[in-house]
């Protein structure tokens, strides 16, 4: 882990977590990026980071929880609309010289987004990623871990890339490429479009590997359905999207 002195450079980081009937979870997070914070960003103020939960119409104790925490500031739609559209509610509410988002089911561990802010601060990177892949399966389950490699491989070839996980939900990047990200689809599909998006316009991206462990709660992803709709995201970015 980079440990370069902040003391003098706080570059507001703002942190993006959406949120859809994760009660079970979210508090879990919430408590592990508090926690860690201090260790993690040493000779940072605190005020210098920002959590933003965006709950995407949840009928659970979601925003409840959410919003007990000091610090937290809690963003509720009216209804579900998606992933990809809750994480650009909370793209455009935060004010942060650098954005990282995570998934609210403790799946990735939250510690690790501080890590990802170190390595690209200190790099000319514009997106770093946590990447699932590099140290192999982990505790990934096998079909979805199969899917995975297929889409880095399909990725990878049509963008003439070599990144090691095009899906991660676990990522940070620089507010000024923020832009390119406003057209992305509003399901699940958000994650490997945006690394597309991020290839195609030829932005640095660099990566790091992080451990994955199975979700708390029941998980939302359709394995063919959203497969389906990962492999047109890919495709579509590739020959129709304009950059």
């Amino acid at each position: 882990m980079i440990m370069e002195d902040l003391t003098n450079k706080t570059p507001l980081f703002s942190v993006v977590i959406p949120a859809f009937n994760e009660a079970r979870g979210i508090g879990k997070v919430l408590d592990v990026l508090f926690k860690s914070k201090k260790d993690e960003l040493k000779g940072m103020k605190d005020s210098r980071v920002e959590i933003i939960v965006v709950d995407d119409g949840s009928t659970d104790k979601t925003p409840e929880i959410a919003g007990r925490y000091k610090g937290v500031r809690v963003i509720s739609h009216s209804r579900n609309f998606g992933y990809g559209r809750a994480l650009w509610t909370g793209f455009k509410a935060s004010k942060g010289d650098y954005i990282a988002f995570l998934d609210a089911d403790g799946s990735y561990p939250p510690e690790f987004v501080y890590m990802l802010f170190r390595r690209i601060i200190a790099s000319e990177a514009d997106i770093f990623l946590g990447s699932r892949l590099m140290q192999g399966k982990g505790k990934m389950p096998l079909l979805r871990y199969l899917g995975n490699i297929m889409f880095r491989y399909i990725a990878n070839t049509l963008f003439r890339s070599n990144l090691t996980d095009v899906t991660t939900g676990m990522r940070v990047f620089r507010k000024e490429v923020v832009y390119l990200f406003e057209s992305l689809p509003y399901g699940l599909a958000f994650s490997p479009a945006m690394s597309c998006i991020a290839m195609k316009k030829g932005l640095i991206i660099k990566e790091v590997p992080i451990p994955y462990k199975e979700r708390i709660g029941k998980s939302k992803l359709r394995i063919i359905n959203d497969g389906i709709l990962f492999l047109k995201a890919i495709i579509f970015t590739k020959f129709v999207m304009k950059v």
